[in-house]
């Protein structure tokens, strides 16, 4: 029985894909969440969101819980991430889903500093190497249909790295994975984890080339894991949802812990690790825009309404 609800869970997961398509996004898109970040201190959160037909970069400083736009744009902007002086960003943008950008902005003056960094092919995310030399990223070698319930989305995913001082791009991976969501620093840098497939981790040693470990949690099925969506990497522990829960897994042991919430359509998150919470937003489009705070004390959850 077990088995039949997660072939069920999987497939409405897929079904709820939230990769970038094109009647997505030509349509006109309301109040939607497409990335979250904390800086490295954990005193400001970034976050992007489609509003209507345009896309903004909110910060959202811990201590006031006020939030501010410093940049808007027409293309989609999606998946910020603060860089380690935490006065920099980077994410990506695509117009009309043509090309697609690797972009830094300053925070201070909402400069937007596009890169040399351009690809006609959908980018899923970018994070930067631990010097901040090179970036490595999620790209999909096409868009297909591999289900009747699914809408197209891109598949034959692959991780890249793109050298900033030699504009060069290099393929690390030759897996051609039907898809990966996430994708962050581990073990101090040395090497690359990423969602495969929704079911299991892969790691990428970049001493190592083209060695792949796949890392499951060895009580994975104890704990009634289904599928994996969301990864997140902080101090070296591994965040990751399943699908609507936070859970945490233990990097010496391979086992995962329960830390909550049950939030239906649980989406985009980042943990606050020094005060104990989980900022998240929700795979849904409304009138109102929210962040969600997890409390890992209390158990209970607050939002903040972003005007």
């Amino acid at each position: 029985m077990r088995n039949i609800f997660s072939i069920i869970l999987i497939l409405f997961v897929l079904s709820c894909d939230n990769s970038v398509d094109e009647k997505t996004f030509n349509k006109k898109l309301k109040n939607k969440i497409t990335g979250i970040d904390i800086s490295n201190n954990d005193s400001i959160i970034v976050f992007t969101a489609i509003v209507e037909d345009t896309s903004y970069i909110y910060l959202l400083p811990l201590s006031t819980y006020v939030p501010e736009i410093i940049f808007k744009s027409i293309n989609f902007c999606y998946n910020p991430l603060f860089f380690n002086n935490g006065k920099e960003l980077l994410f990506v943008s695509t117009d009309t889903l043509e090309n697609y950008y690797i972009n830094k902005i300053n925070i201070n003056d909402s400069k937007i500093i596009q890169s040399d960094f351009i690809s006609t092919h959908y980018i899923a995310k970018a994070i930067f190497s631990l010097d901040e030399t090179k970036i490595y990223y999620i790209s999909a070698a096409e868009q297909l249909n591999y289900s009747p319930i699914a809408k197209e989305a891109p598949h034959n995913m692959d991780v890249y790295s793109f050298d900033n001082k030699y504009k060069k791009t290099v393929r690390l991976t030759r897996i051609n994975e039907y898809s990966i969501r996430d994708i962050n620093l581990f073990n101090d840098g040395a090497g690359i984890i990423f969602n495969k497939n929704n079911l299991t981790f892969g790691y990428f040693d970049l001493n190592e080339s083209n060695k792949i470990r796949n890392l499951t949690p060895s009580n994975f099925n104890e704990l009634n894991i289904a599928l994996i969506g969301g990864v997140y990497v902080k101090n070296n522990l591994i965040y990751f949802t399943s699908p609507y829960e936070l859970f945490l897994m233990d990097t010496s042991f391979y086992a995962s812990k329960l830390m909550g919430p049950n939030a239906f359509q649980l989406s985009n998150f980042t943990v606050d690790s020094k005060n104990k919470k989980m900022f998240f937003s929700k795979n849904i489009i409304s009138d109102t825009l929210f962040v969600f705070i997890y409390d890992f004390d209390s158990k209970q959850i607050k939002n903040i309404v972003v005007e």
